[in-house]
């Protein structure tokens, strides 16, 4: 009986660290992403002003 136990347990430990894993890939992924959005938004605006005003040209 309490060997049962022992086992749910562990079995309820190794699904919340998989849970817990997947998280931090999701996470590591998302700010992968922000990171990328943050250059193109730099990216943007440093073209943006790059450009000559209009009636310029």
């Amino acid at each position: 009986m309490l060997g049962g136990a022992i086992d749910e347990e562990r079995q309820k430990r190794e699904a919340a660290d998989k849970a817990l894993a997947d998280l931090r890939v999701e996470l590591a992924a998302a700010t992968e992403r922000a990171s990328h959005t943050d250059d193109l938004r730099q990216l943007l605006a440093g073209l943006q002003q790059a450009e000559p005003a209009e009636g310029e040209g």
